[in-house]
């Protein structure tokens, strides 16, 4: 992966490499990923606005509390309004 930065963004380009069997380089193909990361309380507000009403969040797979000190993700179960 390569690491883009445009202002406070940070972009992962993720990229393929194909080699062949003497390991010389044959194909390199670039897929452009832009993201950046939000706190719960501004993707709550993007997701309201967006027509979305929240039906549950966890903080895990497993369907645990969201803990904002330990949790590894936020898991939001969404649902689109009318």
């Amino acid at each position: 992966m390569r690491l883009l930065y445009q202002g406070d963004q940070k972009y992962i380009i993720p990229f393929y490499e194909e080699y062949d069997a003497k390991g010389i380089l044959k194909k390199k193909r670039l897929l452009g990923l832009h993201f950046r990361l939000s706190g719960k309380d501004e993707f709550e507000k993007l997701a309201t606005t967006a027509g979305f009403t929240v039906r549950a969040f966890y903080g895990d797979y497993s369907n645990a509390e969201f803990l904002h000190s330990s949790s590894p993700y936020m898991i939001w179960i969404l649902e689109k309004a009318g």
